[in-house]
C-alpha cells in the first residue's frame, strides 16, 4: 500500500507462526504505524480524531502479498470517508 502500516506474526512456543495481523493509526489527514507518532499527534493544538485500524487474519499472511493491497486500500479509504464527516 502507500501508507505505512506494521505487520504482526504470533505462534506459539517454538513454532512457526500461525496467526498474523497488520494495523495502523489513522486520522482524517495522516496514516502512521508508529505508537509514538500516534501518542505525540495528541498534543498538538489541533488535534484529530484517530482509530487503531487492525486485521487479523485466521492463519498466517505475507502481508507483502499483492491481493492484500487491495484490502489494506480499500479499508484505507473507508476509514477515511469517515473520519472526513
Amino acid at each position: 500500500p502507500d501508507f505505512p502500516l506494521r505487520a504482526v506474526s504470533l505462534g506459539y512456543g517454538d513454532q512457526p507462526a500461525q496467526l498474523s495481523a497488520v494495523y495502523w493509526f489513522q486520522s482524517a489527514h495522516r496514516t502512521t504505524d508508529d505508537y509514538a507518532t500516534r501518542m505525540w499527534a495528541d498534543l498538538d493544538p489541533g488535534r484529530e480524531r484517530w482509530v487503531l485500524v487492525s486485521i487479523l487474519f485466521d492463519g498466517h499472511h505475507d502481508p507483502a502479498a499483492g491481493d492484500l493491497s487491495e484490502l489494506y486500500a480499500a479499508l484505507h479509504q473507508a476509514v477515511a470517508k469517515g473520519l472526513a464527516r
